[in-house]
This record gives structure tokens, sequence and C-alpha cells, in this order.
């Protein structure tokens, strides 16, 4: 499963990737020649980085606000428009606004990098296969799973 906290690209890249091995896949289908042999010297820089928070400006809750005090006052409560303007500026009708537009942010699922956290180097041996410079384990790994039959 994804880390859904993080996002992983090649350095400049627009698009990025749910996984490191997404990525590194991405990168393999797009520019690497399919003899592994040839990919023995080459080195693929990945970046790592979070996730930027979605959150709706304070401006917009503002205006989001005013949008309904000048609708109900243009909507028949002429009379009472001061007192939709007054009620808007309280506290609690504002982190009402503000609970609202944060919901509505959570339900958004696309993901936008903020910080670049990491930068991972990956190597590779003569048969082609991924390596993390760092620590020298494999991209990839065999997962075993019921009765020892790999995955």
């Amino acid at each position: 499963m994804p880390d859904l906290d993080r996002l992983y690209g090649l350095p400049g890249a627009e698009s990025l990737d749910a996984t490191l091995n997404d990525c590194y896949d991405r990168w393999r289908d797009d520019y690497a020649d399919d003899d592994p042999a040839t990919f023995a010297d080459v080195v693929v820089r990945i970046e790592e980085w979070t996730i930027a928070p979605h959150r709706v400006p304070d401006y917009i809750i503002d205006y989001a606000v005013e949008c309904v005090t000048d609708r109900m006052g243009d909507e028949g409560d002429e009379d009472y428009s001061d007192q939709w303007e007054e009620a808007a500026e309280q506290d609690d009708v504002k982190a009402a606004f503000r609970a609202a537009a944060d919901l509505l942010a959570s339900k958004v699922t696309y993901r936008m990098a903020d910080e670049l956290v990491a930068t991972h180097v990956l190597t590779h041996d003569r048969s082609g296969r991924a390596f993390l410079a760092a620590t020298g384990a494999p991209l990839y790994t065999t997962k075993v799973v019921d009765a020892g039959q790999p995955r």
C-alpha cells in the first residue's frame, strides 16, 4: 500500500508517483533500454516529497461568508442586512465556515508535493536489478505468503 504522506519523482518531474517502485517503473518504461546489461552503469535519482495539505485560504472563507450575507440581503431580507453582516462577524460563524471548507478540502484526493525530504539513489547490478545505493538493498523484494509461495 502506498505511503499517502509521500510522493516520488525524478528531479524536475511534473508528475509524481505514490511509491518509489512506481516511479522507478515509470523511469524504466520511459527511458531505459530494453537490455538490462546496459543498466549496470546507470544511476537513477528519485526525489521523495511530503504532501502539501489541502487548506482553503482565509480570504476565500471571508468571501464565502460575504457571498451568503450579500445574497440574503438580495433575496428579501434587505431590512435585516445589517444583522446578517453582524452575524457574519461572529467567531462561531467563521469557525463553522472554516469547518465546512476543511471538510470540503478533505474530500479532495489530488495530492501535490510540498517539501523535498530525500533523494534516493538507485544503482544496478550486471543483470539490471535496481538497488538502493545507501543500503545496498534491492528495490524489489519477494514477499513470502501462504505456505511459503513467493508472490
